[in-house]
């Protein structure tokens, strides 16, 4: 499927910076994929060469402490509203949009 130029993502900052934009670019297209490409921007992270340990340590430990939680579940349903809206902001205030 082809995108919009300026349509909202995240990246691998890591990889973004050095010019690697192939598949560490996501692009949710509704707020129902949002949590699966966040889960695909972690798995890339935690396999990601240029991502520092640090940060792969962080992603497994959160991994373990929430694997039981689901998407639509108040808190996380919450969160994942958030960051939908956070991504469009940007596109709502662009004029012509």
């Amino acid at each position: 499927k082809r995108l919009k130029p300026g349509m909202p993502g995240f990246a691998c900052k890591h990889c973004y910076a050095l010019g690697r934009k192939g598949l560490c670019r996501f692009f949710p297209t509704r707020c129902r994929s949002l949590p699966a490409k966040i889960k695909d921007l972690s798995d890339h992270l935690r396999r990601c060469t240029m991502c520092p340990m640090e940060v792969k340590e962080k992603l497994l430990q959160y991994r373990s402490e929430n694997l039981d939680l689901e998407p639509s579940e108040g808190r996380n349903k919450q969160f994942f509203d958030r960051v939908w809206n956070r991504l469009h902001i940007r596109e709502e205030s662009m004029p012509g949009t």
